[in-house]
């Protein structure tokens, strides 16, 4: 599931950042993240619907330039029961910096995109709209710049002046 549609101006390339999953804060006190054996993370939200869970930071930007218009995030994301929200923001609020996700349970294992601005920083994980809701967070792949395509020139002869 994509946040939503690309102009055909934009490409993806790996950037120097990553998802810091060690580093995720739970911030709710009936929320959980507990890393599985098999390397996947287990969460699980609160009761109230819509309630913050858990932040994720996302790495900076290497060399942001005025060709980097935003970041992609995949996530692989299994919904066990409930519904939760994924959405990123910035570092200094809590506004959405991209679309909001909802996944529910019974999709199975499957990857999310989610396309932000280049300011997004962090990634929430909410509850949805039923309250408390267990998921498994496999390993991604890290977020991607999203460029903007170099533009051809139209001239005949670029050199002439």
């Amino acid at each position: 599931m994509t946040s939503r549609s690309q102009p055909k101006d934009v490409a993806y390339s790996a950037g120097a950042i990553d998802i810091a999953i060690g580093a995720a804060e739970v911030v709710a006190s009936d929320a959980t993240m507990k890393c599985r054996s098999d390397g996947d993370w287990e969460i699980t939200t609160p009761v109230i619907p819509w309630s913050y869970a858990i932040v994720l930071p996302l790495g900076q930007l290497e060399g942001a330039d005025n060709d980097v218009v935003g970041v992609r995030v995949e996530l692989d994301l299994q919904i066990v029961s409930g519904s939760i929200s994924v959405f990123p923001t910035g570092a200094t609020t809590d506004a959405p910096l991209g679309r909001e996700i909802v996944q529910s349970a019974g999709g199975g294992r499957t990857t999310i995109r989610i396309d932000a601005d280049k300011e997004s920083s962090r990634l929430w994980i909410r509850s949805g709209p039923y309250g408390s809701a267990q998921a498994r967070l496999g390993r991604t792949p890290g977020p991607f710049r999203r460029n903007r395509r170099p533009r051809m020139s139209t001239r005949s002869n670029p050199g002439a002046v």
